[in-house]
């Protein structure tokens, strides 16, 4: 199953179909994952919160990222074209 991408449901439940057939073993069913697990913040964040996302952040050119503006802790969110298409990768482009 590694050379399957995480996104590629349709493939992983037709294999579950396939082995419920042939083998009679029952597999659970395939579930995609919520958010990204290698970064901070994730593109279906963003989209859900388009709004606060673009009055918070600004991109930086330089570095191709988008970084927060401020923050109430030391640490300041950013989010890079890199991880912006692993995020589309795990969740696909129709669930943006």
């Amino acid at each position: 199953m590694t050379a399957l991408t995480s996104y590629d449901w349709k493939t992983y439940e037709h294999m579950r179909m396939i082995v419920k057939e042939i083998y009679d073993l029952e597999i659970t069913e395939t579930h995609l994952p919520f958010r990204t697990t290698d970064q901070n913040i994730d593109l279906l964040d963003i989209v859900r919160n388009i709004e606060i996302f673009v009055e918070t952040h600004h991109y930086n050119l330089h570095s191709q990222v988008f970084m927060q503006e401020s923050s109430d802790t030391k640490q300041i969110k950013t989010i890079g074209v890199n991880q912006l298409l692993n995020s589309i990768r795990t969740h696909g482009v129709g669930n943006m």
